[in-house]
């Protein structure tokens, strides 16, 4: 139950102190009339809400792009004889993991033995698990002195899910391929470097018979290439957050991490290479290697969100993953912490002949503070640097290095 605490005092003060002075029993009579009112108030309000049904219909779907918005019907009944003169529908888009939630209002009046049925929207600002739910419903009493609330026990879950930004303009490079591709074999990979000859057996594809070499050598001599299609990019994400900012920072940069991602993976599957999610959880090493989109789409839905409490450095995942024989040729890491340390690992790695690429996350509504003596220290490396609060951020950034 709420009061109006302030008006509440004033009235009684204006009515209590003249009947203090006058001390006369028609003096009282304004403060007890106050006194009735107060009473009548409470308990209109507390039968009033023990009239009121709701009835809740939970969106269509139960997964959503980010950034979407849906409709939720809600009918209101007052079964009772009593007119609600106030009604306030709060409903709340409210997140598992702690990110801020979306709330909408709606205020209303029925009459009794009314039945009001409301379309009231919502929106998924942000990736993750969330509960679309009714929080709270406020009954108003007579002249809105007292408020009562209830919290209703419906609720639907819904899953957010990143949304694919269009980065064609990624650059992709190969160094090295992981093994030789026979074109000749049933596995047949478009592109490649000329690698070696040999006789030609029937089932080659023509248009790889070396005829100059078979002129020389009166027979068939078909070429072999080793392709660049099988080497591929490792993703790494950095989940840690530097320090306990508030939540809306924490959630942009999430959307970003994964959606750059996400993106960032889609492009590299559709070009036909390998890709590897590699990132940290409960500060133990973890990841995935989709080979199809849809491995891609439940890879990056499941991700951990960005938390303070996640210790894992990027630095040793970079350098763990990095090193073997086997790791793939281009290198792209997502982190809101650039440290010399993460520099001087990605330019081992160029060293190595890999391509490494380094993103710098940072929030819309933060400011990012570039460190000149750190943007020295990346020059010359090797190393491609990219500032970015977003994932369509990042696909204009490409454009225009394009």
């Amino acid at each position: 139950m709420n009061v109006k605490k302030p008006l509440i005092i004033v009235f009684f003060a204006v009515c209590l102190i003249p009947a203090i002075i006058i001390n006369t029993p028609l003096a009282y009579v304004p403060l007890a009339f106050l006194l009735i009112l107060c009473v009548v108030s409470v308990l209109y309000t507390l039968l009033s809400a023990c009239f009121l049904k709701l009835e809740a219909e939970a969106p269509g779907l139960r997964r959503y792009e980010r950034e979407t918005e849906a409709e939720c019907k809600i009918a209101v009944i007052n079964r009772g004889f009593f007119l609600l003169p106030q009604i306030t529908l709060e409903l709340c888009v409210e997140s598992e993991q702690g990110f801020p939630p979306f709330i909408t209002e709606r205020r209303l009046m029925l009459r009794p033995r009314e039945r009001q049925e409301i379309q009231m929207p919502v929106r998924f600002p942000h990736l993750g698990r969330y509960v679309i739910k009714v929080g709270r419903v406020r009954f108003h009493g007579l002249l809105g002195i007292f408020a009562f609330s209830i919290r209703p026990r419906w609720f639907s879950p819904v899953h957010v899910t990143p949304k694919l930004f269009d980065v064609r303009e990624l650059s992709i490079n190969t160094a090295h391929a992981t093994f030789a591709v026979d074109f000749s074999a049933p596995r047949k990979i478009s592109g490649g470097e000329y690698s070696d000859v040999r006789q030609y057996s029937a089932g080659d594809p023509i248009k790889n018979i070396h005829w100059k070499l078979s002129a020389h050598t009166s027979e068939y001599i078909t070429r072999l290439f080793r392709t660049d299609a099988v080497s591929g990019v490792a993703i790494y994400t950095d989940f840690r957050y530097p320090a306990p900012l508030n939540k809306s920072s924490m959630a942009d940069v999430n959307d970003c991490i994964v959606e750059s991602a996400y993106s960032i993976a889609a492009q590299a599957l559709e070009r036909g290479y390998t890709v590897n999610l590699i990132y940290a959880h409960d500060n133990n090493p973890a990841g995935a290697v989709p080979r199809r989109f849809d491995e891609l789409t439940l890879a990056a839905y499941s991700m951990p969100p960005v938390s303070t409490s996640e210790r894992y450095p990027v630095e040793l995942l970079v350098a763990e993953h990095s090193n073997h024989m086997a790791a793939l040729d281009n290198i792209i890491v997502l982190t809101t912490t650039v440290s010399e340390r993460l520099i001087g690992v990605l330019a081992s790695c160029r060293q190595q002949g890999k391509f490494p690429v380094l993103c710098h996350i940072y929030s819309e509504t933060d400011k990012l503070t570039a460190d000149s003596e750190l943007s020295e220290f990346i020059t010359g490396k090797g190393i491609e640097y990219r500032a970015i609060s977003s994932a369509k951020a990042l696909a204009l950034v490409l454009e225009e290095a394009s």
